[in-house]
């Protein structure tokens, strides 16, 4: 048994209803927030201001090899808290939309992971920039694979 887990933990899914209008928030790189598609109401989000920690690769791979594997094959029902539709998702997955109403839903399953981030880095760019980015890079190659460029 993973050393994480303690008897009776469960799988739990969250999401993250807007407070004006009830629809689901998503994350907005833009603005470091989770922001409602729907009536562009932002809830920012107020991180601990905890240091920034880099672990060491060498360390981190030793540590995985020590540490007893989890069963990641058997996938998980989940239901979405919006529409009350049951659906089942890999077990790997952290973050999930509702495949019927796409409401976005987080779940708790990083307790099952071996190694768990300690700080995350926010987009330095925006997903916008990002393709701008991606498409000049693409375009200096001078061989591509036709799969590579039909992202650009």
């Amino acid at each position: 048994m993973n050393p994480k887990l303690k008897e009776g933990t469960h799988f739990t899914q969250k999401s993250f209803p807007c407070n004006k209008c009830g629809a689901s928030l998503v994350f907005c790189a833009d603005e470091g927030a989770l922001k409602c598609e729907y009536c562009g109401v932002t809830n920012h989000i107020n991180p601990p201001k905890l240091p920034i920690y880099e672990n060491d690769l060498e360390d981190a791979l030793y540590r995985l090899e020590s540490i007893p594997k989890v069963d990641f094959e058997k996938d998980l029902k989940a239901s979405c808290p919006s529409c009350g539709a049951g659906f089942e998702m890999d077990a790997h997955i952290r973050s999930t939309k509702c495949p019927f109403c796409a409401t976005p839903i987080v779940t708790n399953l990083d307790m099952l992971m071996p190694l768990s981030p300690k700080s995350l880095l926010p987009f330095a760019i925006n997903q916008k920039e990002a393709k701008v980015v991606f498409k000049k890079w693409v375009g200096n190659l001078w061989v591509a694979p036709n799969s590579l460029k039909k992202f650009t």
